[in-house]
């Protein structure tokens, strides 16, 4: 465009005097009867850059107007960081000029900009930001909606910017009930924050407008309005129907909101242990006591949270109303720096244990860790090991000078958290170190520990280089091989499966050995430039590479492997339905690669149902593992999609489903005509689930001969009482489940766990 024919933003004579002009003057001038000048920092930056572009003859009258920005920070950080954000600010107080000068000369805008001009609401600079292509996005609608700038909204919307939830959450929350009408009647999407963020903020109106419309709420919408000490929003949660649990009288009473404790209860909301704990760690004296006098049960955590936060008149009188208290309480008290909730403690016969010194020596509390002391308090390795790491010297130099024992812990946890002096002091004096000091310099990149502890004796193995690897830290990689440290294929496989591709580059350099399980990691962590390395020089690899590609759903390595040869086997589409990938499933079945019933048991296994009906409906067969599978984990969709098609079982679904107190699934599988034997029973008596050896006797299914003395125990006190699960009987406690598993990769390094039939599953390394 011609210059001559283009309006050009300029300052006003007016605000050009004002910013010239010294104190004194603008004060004059502020005092008078005239057009307040809002000098903000757009205003101060803008006229610096001025300034900046026409010093030491900087000014070309012939230059570009839009370069004028670039020219002033060009190689200056300082400035960029200065002057980079002069739209934003400008949309942010309403300052049109500004925001049209500062886009001529070329300062850069983003979202921020519309979001601060929707935020103001200054529409103006919303519609000149727009019309001239300044990014926005939902937050745009979203920030207008907080603030109720509706005819923001409005613009934003006509003219094509997204929303989402947070736009009715936010409308919600400030209580802007026209902005949420207007959004709901434009389709714009709410969720279940909608109803929290009214009730949060006491904003009833918008409240009864989302739940008269269906907007979903659930026990947190009466949580948050709990905490927040709003009475009649929780009273018309309460008379609507909204859900509530225990977590209420908790937030309630955690925030000293007395009024909503006492409503709460007296609608007979739930409450446990955790209302008088809450109130005592929030300082609520009234909530505690109300709490007790109305038959709250609490336990040791009541006294441990008052200590931990320094409430002693709460600790005094949960102990003086007869609240137990533990060695936990003693330990809180430390570890917060809590002397005077310490002394209560100790004077009244609370016992402690060695973890009131640990705690208190490791946050560095030593008048804490001197009153414990001079007082008995016991102490171990421990507390010199906790000084250590956290470098509380201090606290190891009492400790050690009072006789407190150490061991080869302390220089560890010094060596793993870079405390050089604590590790200089321990050695002057004598305390010992092993192997595990420069493994844990190593992990944690401490490099200048890990020298000093080389130069000085300190004995390492192969854990030190595989750990510097494992976590990225090359300069510890390459110290360690370069004087002397042993290494394995560990090395590799470590910066393999995490992406650490110069420490991988380093030890190949430097002939460390790698194996199948380098490229398998790789392939586990999705890492296509290390694969493309270890192909390139000749890595090993076999069927486990792609099976581990195909559990975590690295698609793009699967590709990789299989379009350069790599060898697969059933183990990749059954790694595939484990982790429920169905574009890998997709991809391995449709490239050749073989199926087994396995892959329907992994998908059971798992409950990926997309996975099993892909499965089945291209023809991958399966057996009685797929119900197996599904029952004994708890899958009871799978178990219908199975019984649909015609999938085959036997006695030992029943047995799974009862094995692992799978009730819901063992009902289906009966009322359906699974057939069960003596193993049901025995396997749910075995395990102490009484709800399914109950169902399972009622229904006419055979007992066993053998059972453990205990369960029998219990299922007498059962019959007894006339209860129905486990749960319910005094004194029991069922056994953890045990979900069942089916074979997939395996990968040898790995933690290991046995499935089914002695079948190894993986487990994903963390």
């Amino acid at each position: 465009m011609d210059n001559a024919n283009t309006p050009y933003a300029v300052f006003s004579l007016a605000m050009t005097a004002y910013r010239a002009s010294n104190e004194p003057q603008r004060e004059k001038y502020d005092r008078m009867e005239v057009p307040n000048l809002d000098l903000r920092e757009c205003c101060i930056s803008l006229f610096e850059i001025v300034e900046l572009n026409s010093e030491n003859g900087n000014f070309d009258p012939h230059g570009d107007r839009m370069s004028v920005f670039a020219k002033v920070v060009q190689a200056d950080n300082e400035r960029l960081e200065r002057f980079n954000d002069i739209c934003a600010v400008a949309a942010y107080y309403g300052h049109i000029n500004c925001l049209r000068f500062s886009h001529e000369i070329g300062c850069p805008w983003d979202v921020t900009t519309c979001n601060n001009a929707a935020h103001e609401g200054h529409l103006e600079c919303l519609v000149y930001a727009h019309e001239r292509d300044c990014p926005w996005d939902a937050t745009t609608c979203m920030n207008a909606a907080k603030e109720g700038h509706l005819e923001c909204i409005v613009y934003a919307r006509s003219n094509g910017c997204l929303w989402d939830e947070q736009t009715c959450s936010m409308a919600a929350g400030s209580g802007h009930l026209e902005v949420l009408e207007y959004a709901r009647d434009n389709g714009c999407p709410w969720d279940g924050t909608t109803c929290s963020e009214a009730a949060k903020n006491g904003q009833i109106r918008c409240l009864a407008y989302a739940h008269i419309n269906e907007c979903p709420w659930d026990e947190a919408t009466c949580s948050l309005a709990a905490g927040s000490g709003y009475v009649e929003v929780l009273e018309y949660m309460y008379d609507n129907g909204c859900p509530r649990d225990k977590t209420a009288c908790s937030m309630a009473a955690q925030y000293g909101r007395l009024d909503c404790l006492v409503f709460l209860h007296s609608t007979d909301c739930p409450w446990d242990d955790d209302t008088p704990r809450s109130a005592a760690a929030g300082g609520q004296l009234h909530c505690l006591d109300y709490a007790f006098k109305n038959g709250c049960p609490w336990t040791e955590s009541t006294c441990s949270a008052a200590a931990e936060a320094g409430h002693v008149d709460c600790l005094i009188y949960a102990h003086q109303q007869g609240c137990s208290w533990d060695e936990a309480t003693c330990a809180a008290a430390a570890n917060n720096d809590q002397i005077d909730c310490l002394i209560y403690a100790h004077n009244n016969g609370c016992p402690w244990d060695q973890t009131t010194c640990r705690m208190a020596a490791g946050s560095g509390h030593l008048r804490v860790l001197m009153y414990a002391r001079e007082n008995n308090c016991p102490w171990d390795e421990s507390v010199c090991a906790e000084a250590a790491k956290g470098g509380q010297i201090d606290c190891l130099v009492y400790a050690h000078n009072n006789g407190c024992p150490w061991d080869e812990s302390t220089c560890t946890m010094a060596a793993g958290s870079g405390q050089i002096w604590i590790l200089l002091y321990a050695r002057q004096n004598g305390c010992p170190w092993d192997e595990m000091a420069c493994s844990e310099a190593s992990a944690n990149g401490r490099i200048d520990c890990l020298v000093f502890l080389n130069r000085n004796g300190c004995p390492w193995d192969y854990r030190t280089t595989q750990r510097a690897s494992a976590n990225g830290h090359l300069d510890c990689l390459e110290y360690a091989w370069d004087n002397g440290c042993e290494w394995d294929s560990s090395v590799c496989t470590f910066a393999a499966r995490r992406g650490h591709f110069d420490c991988l580059v380093y030890a190949f350099n430097n002939e460390c050995p790698w194996d199948e399980l380098t490229f398998s990691h790789a392939a586990a962590g999705g890492h296509i430039r290390v694969l493309e390395f270890l192909r390139e020089n000749g890595c090993p690899w076999d069927e486990t590479t792609c099976s581990e590609a195909a559990i975590y759903g690295r698609m793009e390595c699967l590709m990789y492997l299989h379009s350069n040869g790599c060898p697969w086997d059933d183990s990749t589409p059954s790694s595939a339905a484990t982790g429920g990938h169905m574009d890998c499933l997709i991809y391995a079945r449709e490239n050749g690669c073989e199926w087994t019933e396995t892959t329907c048991a992994a998908a059971a296994q798992e409950g990926h149902l997309d996975c099993l009906i892909y499965a089945h409906s291209n023809g991958c067969p399966w057996d009685e593992q797929t119900y197996s599978m599904a029952a004994s984990n708890g899958h009871l969709r799978i178990l219908e999609y199975a019984r649909e098609n015609g999938c085959p079982w036997d006695e030992t679904v029943c047995s799974e489903a009862a094995d692992n107190g799978m009730l819901e699934c063992l009902m289906f599988l009966h009322r359906n005509g699974c057939p069960w034997d003596v193993e049901t029973t025995r396997s749910a008596a075995f395990s102490g689930h009484l709800d399914c050896l109950a169902y399972a006797h009622e229904q006419g299914c055979p007992w066993g001969l053998v059972y453990r003395a205990p369960t029998l125990r219990r299922a007498a006190i059962w019959i007894a009482c006339g209860t129905r699960t486990s749960k319910d009987v005094p004194g029991t406690k069922s056994r953890a489940p045990t979900p069942r598993t089916v074979a997939t990769s395996s990968v040898s390094s790995m933690p290991m766990k046995m499935g089914v039939h002695g079948i190894i599953q993986r487990t994903p390394m963390r």
